[in-house]
C-alpha cells in the first residue's frame, strides 16, 4: 500500500510533495502587508477629494501625489478590503441596432433631458431660465 501513491505520482510526472499538500487558510482572511495602513491612508486622501475615481485613478493619483510606485493590484485589494470600491458599471449595448431602437423610440438624449426638465419645472417654479440654456432637438 505505501507504493501506490508514489506510483501514482510518477504515473503522472508530479512530486510526492505535491500529492500530500494540505492547504491552510489565513487567520484574518486575505493577504495583507506591514505598510498597507500607510496605504490605506494614501488612498482615503485621494478619494476624500475624489469620490467617483476608481481603482485605476486612485492608483495613478496616489503614485503620483506621494511619489510612490504602488502596484494597481495593491491598491485594488486594499480599496476592497475597507469598502472603497465604487459599484461596477452598467454597460449600455452599443451598435447600430440600439441607436435604431433609441431613435425610433424618440429618446434622444437632449430630448429627454429636456422632458425631465420641464416636468421639474411644472412643480418647481424656482428653476425657470435653466430649460432655456438647453439645445432644442
Amino acid at each position: 500500500m505505501t507504493q501506490l501513491p508514489i506510483t501514482v505520482c510518477q504515473v503522472l510526472g508530479m512530486a510526492r510533495r505535491t500529492a500530500y499538500y494540505v492547504t491552510r487558510a489565513r487567520a484574518d482572511g486575505r493577504y495583507h502587508r506591514a505598510t498597507d495602513q500607510s496605504v490605506l491612508e494614501q488612498i482615503r486622501a485621494v478619494t476624500n477629494s475624489r469620490a467617483t475615481y476608481g481603482y485605476r485613478r486612485v492608483s495613478a493619483m496616489v503614485n503620483r501625489t506621494f511619489r510612490t510606485g504602488y502596484n494597481r493590484k495593491r491598491i485594488r485589494r486594499v480599496m476592497q478590503l475597507h469598502g472603497l470600491m465604487l459599484a461596477p458599471r452598467v454597460h449600455r449595448r452599443q451598435g447600430p441596432a440600439a441607436r435604431r431602437a433609441d431613435s425610433a423610440a424618440g429618446l434622444q438624449p437632449a430630448l429627454v433631458l429636456r422632458r425631465l426638465l420641464d416636468s421639474l419645472l411644472e412643480r418647481r417654479g424656482d428653476l425657470r431660465g435653466l430649460c432655456d440654456r438647453l439645445p432644442r432637438s
